[in-house]
């Protein structure tokens, strides 16, 4: 961990992760709210089951007919090959987090968010084009294994190509809508905000020119050992680097270290394009199997903290003494931004809330830091502003019990 940098609390304006998958029933029926469906017909790009990867596509109007949102969708990743849980590449393979093959035809956006098509809720982006890429790989669109992998214990033929999904889809997108877009935003949420920041520079392979912004939406797995600790993060994802080999983010200068080019807190630095980062300090995720999680292998929380760092519960069931901990991670989590915020493009909206995720659900505009959402903040980013705003600890903010 690379604490170089003591942050103030406040910078003036200057099971595995849930799956972000958008349920048709519970959204709009409106005809402009509407995504259209499309399957990938590309011989090397495949869900982790040999399935086409899909995607869904809702055209712009007025003065956003020409600007792009791409949506990486989030569900966490596969790191080992047999077990009974989404870790599991084979089990995961299964499920519509590996496979396209549950896949409805059609698709309604969220009535809050970066996704909604209402010019209230969402005044920034109502009338862009979006692009929902459905993740279905296990490995934040990074894996290039050309090879297939026969697992034979179960007789599962597994794909890790992620890569491959990420250059068809949007190859796709550019082919068919004969696109000439002055302005593309790529954003996603956890495994999904990942994969944003490692492939944010590659945008600027396929559209030459076009200003690219990037949103990493609580997408930062920062390294910290564990309560009891372990180094669960670590482990693993060098194991998913093992089975999907994937690609590193366009700038990054490897090292020795596996991980050198897969963890943000790492990589980042070398982004070259407009980046944004809008995360927890007290990620909900991230305590339950990361921090406090007592196996690497399953969700197992720690005796003791079942109740603190249960998901949704913002820490309420949580001792005094158990916040005192939690501050410490909170700190980590803070500091690991030190390299990060070295290129002068790259911003941070960092708050004390704890949840996982924003820009597609209710706590896009309802966590604060003076004043600040994650909508305001997106909304000055993309006037190419650069934000830092760091919130404090725990306790200190009303805006986490709305």
């Amino acid at each position: 961990m690379r604490l170089l940098l003591i942050l103030p609390t406040v910078l003036s304006l200057a099971p595995a992760p849930p799956r972000f998958y958008l349920k048709s029933n519970s959204y709009s029926t409106t005809q402009e709210n509407t995504f259209e469906y499309h399957k990938i017909t590309d011989n090397k790009a495949k869900c982790l089951d040999g399935s086409s990867p899909v995607y869904y596509f809702r055209p712009g109007h007025g003065i956003g007919q020409n600007k792009f949102m791409f949506y990486i969708e989030g569900g966490g990743w596969c790191y080992y090959l047999q077990g009974d849980s989404i870790n599991y590449c084979s089990f995961r393979a299964q499920t519509q987090m590996g496979s396209s093959k549950f896949d409805t035809q059609n698709m309604q956006t969220p009535k809050k968010g970066i996704l909604s098509a209402s010019p209230v809720d969402n005044p920034d982006f109502y009338n862009w084009n979006f692009v929902y890429m459905r993740y279905c790989d296990g490995g934040s669109f990074s894996g290039t294994r050309e090879e297939t992998y026969l697992d034979k214990e179960t007789g599962t033929t597994l794909y890790f190509r992620g890569w491959y999904n990420f250059l068809a889809i949007v190859n796709d997108v550019k082919n068919r809508y004969a696109l000439s877009p002055t302005e593309i935003i790529l954003s996603g949420s956890s495994a999904g905000g990942l994969a944003t920041s490692l492939r944010c520079d590659d945008m600027n392979d396929i559209f030459p020119g076009v200003d690219v912004k990037c949103i990493n939406d609580a997408g930062w797995f920062s390294e910290a050992e564990n309560f009891d600790g372990k180094n669960i993060i670590r482990h693993h994802y060098e194991n998913l680097v093992n089975l999907h080999r994937p690609r590193k983010s366009k700038y990054c200068e490897e090292t020795r270290d596996k991980l050198s080019c897969w963890l943000p807190e790492y990589f980042s630095e070398y982004i070259r394009n407009n980046h944004l980062v809008i995360q927890s300090g007290y990620d909900d995720w991230q305590t339950g199997n990361i921090w406090f999680a007592e196996s690497v292998h399953e969700r197992s929380v720690i005796p003791g903290w079942e109740n603190c760092v249960a998901p949704g519960t913002n820490m309420k069931q949580c001792s005094e003494g158990q916040i005192k901990v939690l501050n410490l991670f909170n700190f980590v989590i803070k500091h690991s931004f030190a390299s990060y915020l070295k290129a002068g493009n790259h911003s941070v909206f960092l708050h004390n809330c704890s949840c996982h995720s924003h820009i597609i659900f209710r706590r896009w505009d309802n966590v604060k830091i003076k004043n600040w959402s994650p909508r305001d903040v997106i909304g000055q980013f993309i006037l190419g502003k650069t934000i830092h705003i760091f919130g404090g600890k725990y306790g200190s903010n009303d805006s986490c019990d709305l």
